[in-house]
């Protein structure tokens, strides 16, 4: 499954329509990390195929977005669906190294796609 990007223009639309789960990931071409999580996520796109969407957000050109989900940095993690956002907690690693394995990455999507993200915070879309 590929990967998509949305822009300021058009997240509305793309995030309040699908049927199934959206991952997304908020980053930028200029964060380390984020260039560090483009494997594993793309990874992760193929695993789960269909069941998910996953879509990327590059907050350098999307500051409404950036603005609207963004309070502590980048990289962040959201699971959009049933008409909430909900952010994906950093791990508690603390070794940057660590952060967002494709494991973690892994093991936060399916807590999501299973409700098991009460907790975690929510916005509305």
């Amino acid at each position: 499954m590929a990967i998509y990007k949305i822009e300021d223009s058009n997240y509305k639309n793309v995030l309040t329509s699908p049927l199934v789960p959206c991952f997304v990931k908020f980053g930028s071409d200029g964060c380390h990390l984020c260039v560090a999580l483009k494997k594993p996520f793309r990874e992760l796109s193929r695993e789960y195929g269909d069941e998910v969407l996953f879509l990327a957000v590059d907050v350098d050109e999307n500051p409404e977005l950036k603005e609207k989900y963004i309070s502590d940095g980048i990289p962040t993690l959201y699971i959009f669906f049933g008409g909430r956002a909900y952010l994906v907690p950093e791990p508690e690693e603390t070794h940057p190294s660590s952060w967002y394995s494709k494991e973690y990455m892994k093991e936060q999507l399916n807590k999501g796609i299973e409700g098991d993200c009460e907790t975690w915070t929510a916005h509305t879309i």
